[in-house]
């Protein structure tokens, strides 16, 4: 009971931080509060995802990775933003393909899009599953 109490007063005291700032959350939609991206869709037909969405954004380009949670299956890949301007919305269409080989058995692929700053610092990082297989226990 002494070492309940003890490790409560240590969480108010210090404040745990267990998902770093720049770390990527799983899964998003347009509820997740987000002033660069919006709208964002993707199809998949054969392993080819046509993602479409709109962009806010100041800088020429955004950029994208996919990955399964362990392991990067698109590293990081540059897009142009057709027009860009802070005060409007642009639309955007790219294409990309993941081979079934690099789809996990029993796991997810998410997208994430991003801009970055002058520092090369990933900002505003938008999450989307691309393939979410479920899990399926074997009896």
């Amino acid at each position: 009971m002494l070492f309940i109490f003890f490790a409560l007063s240590f969480m108010q005291v210090h404040s745990i931080n267990l998902v770093d700032s720049q770390e990527f959350f799983p899964y998003a939609n347009d509820s997740m509060k987000n002033d660069v991206f919006r709208n964002v869709e993707a199809s998949e037909n054969n392993g080819v995802y046509e993602v479409t969405g709109e962009i806010r954004s100041n800088n020429s380009e955004f950029y994208y990775i996919a990955e399964d949670g362990h392991n990067e299956l698109i590293t990081e890949t540059k897009q142009k933003v057709m027009n860009p301007g802070h005060s409007k919305w642009s639309k955007f269409s790219f294409k990309l393909t993941l081979q079934k080989e690099m789809i996990p058995e029993n796991g997810t692929v998410t997208l994430y899009l991003f801009v970055k700053n002058n520092e090369g610092k990933k900002l505003q990082i938008y999450p989307l599953v691309l393939h979410a297989n479920p899990y399926n226990e074997k009896s």
